[in-house]
């Protein structure tokens, strides 16, 4: 699975792991990049189907995060016990994903999230 999250055309550019302004995420921070915007992931509800033959025992959905420069630099999606199977795969499914953006204007429309 490819997931972009950090996202460049032009001078239409947001970011996934601010955590200034307000609401959170809506200002750039003191990294590099000049743009603002922040991402949180939400596992909990998600669905894990397992291949035919397993299970999901011991397999536990990970927690409900938002990036956070530094602090926060990767989200667990699932996570497996010791006595989980081995050489299987689930497909995960119904992942909750929100981005955060700050306003950005174009010629024709404007597009106001972060207020």
């Amino acid at each position: 699975m490819l997931i972009l999250i950090h996202h460049s055309s032009g001078s239409n550019r947001f970011d996934f792991n601010e955590t200034t302004g307000s609401p959170a995420g809506c200002q750039d921070g003191g990294d590099s990049d000049f743009v603002a915007g922040s991402l949180s992931v939400q596992p909990t509800a998600a669905t894990i189907s397992p291949q035919p033959g397993c299970s999901t025992n011991n397999l536990t959905k990970g927690s409900s995060q938002t990036y956070n420069e530094g602090v926060v630099d990767s989200i667990p999606l699932a996570l497996a016990g010791g006595s989980a199977h081995t050489e299987c795969y689930w497909d995960m499914t119904d992942i909750t994903m929100m981005q955060k953006l700050r306003p950005i204007k174009q010629p024709t429309t404007i597009l106001s999230i972060c207020r």
